[in-house]
């Protein structure tokens, strides 16, 4: 939050640390940076655990936002993104060929298109996908009216269950 105003409350509700060890370099940065912010919260126990050593202050460990909401209340948000009838969604934000050709061939086989909502470079080029560039009103539509959606995405798996849709998740 270095671009907030000093004079201004920060605060970090529900990070992902997404690691457990830090390199001295790395824990050198983050304690100059936490140090600027007021509260501090982290949505894994082992994350609140890691900032507390690094910080000496107290971390909260809080529920992911997605969680916060009802599938209604989320629906509620979606705004509406043109698609076909019956697809199949491909939310993937790592670069790994291999998921995109296993939702290619799971796609082949259901006789569905995929929809793409593009993260990496290697899904600009993906040929056998309709692409959609979508804010997160759009994202909530295209997983709420999804047949299946296939993702590496924490939010993306998050969201299929509270959506109550099949989910590959890898």
């Amino acid at each position: 939050l270095t671009f907030a105003p000093q004079d201004k409350v920060r605060a970090s509700y529900a990070p992902s640390v997404s690691v457990s060890k830090l390199t001295e370099e790395q824990s050198t940065r983050m304690r100059r940076l936490l140090g600027n912010i007021d509260y501090l919260s982290c949505r894994e126990e082992e994350g609140a655990e890691l900032l507390r050593e690094l910080t000496g202050r107290e971390v909260d460990t809080v529920l992911d936002p997605v969680f916060l909401l009802s599938n209604s209340q989320w629906s509620q948000l979606a705004e509406p993104v043109e698609h076909p009838d019956r697809y199949l969604l491909q939310y993937t934000i790592g670069d790994r060929a291999i998921h995109r050709d296993y939702i290619q061939r799971l796609a082949d086989q259901l006789d569905m298109p995929v929809v793409s909502i593009p993260c990496v470079p290697m899904d600009m080029n993906t040929k056998n996908t309709e692409k959609r560039w979508v804010g997160p009103g759009g994202f909530l539509s295209l997983i709420c009216d999804a047949e299946l959606v296939c993702t590496d995405s924490f939010h993306g798996t998050a969201l299929s269950i509270l959506f109550k849709k099949s989910v590959y998740s890898f």
